[in-house]
C-alpha cells in the first residue's frame, strides 16, 4: 500500500506543470544529528511572483546506521533568488534499523514525521541551487517494545540542480 501511495504521488507530480524556467530537480542532501544522506528527486508544482510549492520524494541512507529510508515532503517556498523555505514531510525506514539514542529492539519499524525550515538560494541563471536549514522529527515505532520520541534531527545541507 505504502509503495502505491509513494508511485501514485510521483506520478500526479510528475503530470502537474508550473510557469517556472525549471520543473524539475535533484539534489544530495546531508542531516547533520542522524548522519544521514538522501538523494532527492523534487518536482516544482507551482511558481508564481514570491509562492512556490513543490513536491520531493527521497531515498536516504544512514552512514552510522545502515539504515535505508523512502520519503516524501511538500515544500512552501517565499522569495525567488533568496527563498525562506517550510516543509512537512514523512519517511519510513525500511531497512537494519539500529540507531543508538531510541533504546528499542532490532525489528521495531520507524515512521518519522518531520518539519523542515531553511534557507535556499536559486541564483537566476544557474541551475544550481544550495539549501541549508533545521529540521526538528517526531518518531512514531510500530513492532514489539515500541516507544515515539521527539528528536532534533539537526541541521541539513543540501546542494541541487535544477532541469
Amino acid at each position: 500500500m505504502r509503495k502505491l501511495l509513494f508511485l501514485s504521488t510521483f506520478i500526479t507530480g510528475c503530470l502537474l506543470n508550473s510557469n517556472a524556467q525549471y520543473k524539475h530537480s535533484m539534489s544530495l542532501d546531508f542531516v547533520s544529528w542522524s548522519g544521514t544522506i538522501g538523494i532527492e528527486y523534487e518536482n516544482f508544482l507551482y511558481s508564481r511572483n514570491l509562492h512556490n510549492v513543490s513536491a520531493r520524494g527521497a531515498f536516504g541512507y544512514g552512514i552510522g546506521s545502515n539504515d535505508f529510508g523512502l520519503g516524501l515532503e511538500m515544500t512552501y517556498g517565499f522569495g525567488n533568488i533568496h527563498r525562506v523555505e517550510f516543509g512537512l514531510g514523512g519517511y519510513h525506514l525500511i531497512a537494519n534499523y539500529s540507531q543508538n539514542f531510541i533504546d528499542v529492539e532490532e525489528n521495531v519499524r520507524l515512521v518519522n514525521l518531520f518539519f523542515r525550515t531553511g534557507y535556499a538560494y536559486f541564483a537566476k541563471e544557474n541551475p544550481m541551487y544550495y539549501r541549508v536549514g533545521f529540521m526538528p522529527t517526531f518518531s512514531v515505532a510500530y513492532g514489539r517494545g515500541v516507544s515515539n520520541s521527539w528528536y532534533i534531527n539537526g541541521f541539513y545541507l543540501g546542494v541541487g540542480y535544477r532541469f
